[in-house]
């Protein structure tokens, strides 16, 4: 995938969420465990929301990967460990750049951390 460029990084679909005190604070802890928590749990309330799934399936009804039409999800393409541990900012690691839609089969076949391309935030200057 090549990393967006600030034009359309500016101009892609982000559904915002709102984020309570403790985890805005666990956000900019010094501990990468707890940051890393912080943000898996904005990461997986982000992609449960409704207009986020209907955006995405709507716009990939099928796989990346494989072309499956069969039990789709939403994937970080960076995971979010490697968001707490660049600090990249969670609204980031939640735009539309960084997400896809992949089979339940190809996302289970994802080693987490490995071949994350942290250039694809470089751009991403308008938080």
């Amino acid at each position: 995938m090549a990393a967006p460029t600030k034009e359309n990084c500016k101009n892609c679909f982000y559904s915002p969420i709102i984020l309570q005190e403790a985890t805005i604070n666990k956000l900019s802890s010094s501990d990468n465990k707890i940051r890393y928590k912080a943000y898996r749990n904005i990461a997986s309330q982000y992609i449960k929301k409704q207009e986020v799934k209907e955006y995405f399936f709507n716009k990939m009804p099928k796989c990346v990967c494989c072309g499956s039409d069969k039990n789709l999800q939403i994937d970080h393409i960076v995971d979010a460990y490697t968001c707490a541990k660049e600090l990249i900012d969670y609204r980031c690691m939640n735009c539309e750049k960084n997400l896809r839609v992949l089979c339940e089969h190809c996302n289970v076949g994802i080693t987490p951390g490995k071949n994350q391309d942290i250039g694809l935030f470089k751009c991403m200057e308008r938080w």
